[in-house]
C-alpha cells in the first residue's frame, strides 16, 4: 500500500487507512514508536500504560503492614459527607 507524505504545519504527515489501524488494534490518539531499520521507516504501537482494576491494585497491598501514624489520625476524623 502506498501512502503520500503531505505537509502538516512545519512537519510532514501520513494518512493511515482505517483498515490498517483496525488490523493493528490502534485508533486515533494512540502513540506510535518510529524507528529506522535497515533504511526503512518502521512504525509500531507504543507500549501502553497498563490499566488496573481496583481488585488488582488491592491485591498488591500488604494487609499485614503496620498502619502509619498519619493513617491513625485519618481514621479519627469525623465523616464529612455520606460515606458512612
Amino acid at each position: 500500500m502506498d501512502v503520500k507524505i503531505q505537509q502538516w504545519g512545519n512537519s510532514a504527515g501520513l494518512r493511515v487507512p482505517a483498515t490498517v489501524l483496525k488490523q493493528l488494534g490502534i485508533s486515533m490518539g494512540d502513540t506510535l514508536s518510529l524507528d529506522i531499520l535497515d533504511g526503512n521507516i518502521v512504525l509500531t504501537p507504543a507500549s501502553k500504560k497498563p490499566r488496573y482494576t481496583l481488585a488488582e491494585l488491592l491485591d498488591q497491598c500488604d494487609s499485614t503492614a503496620p498502619e502509619t501514624e498519619g493513617m491513625a489520625d485519618w481514621h479519627a476524623l469525623p465523616p464529612v459527607g455520606r460515606e458512612v
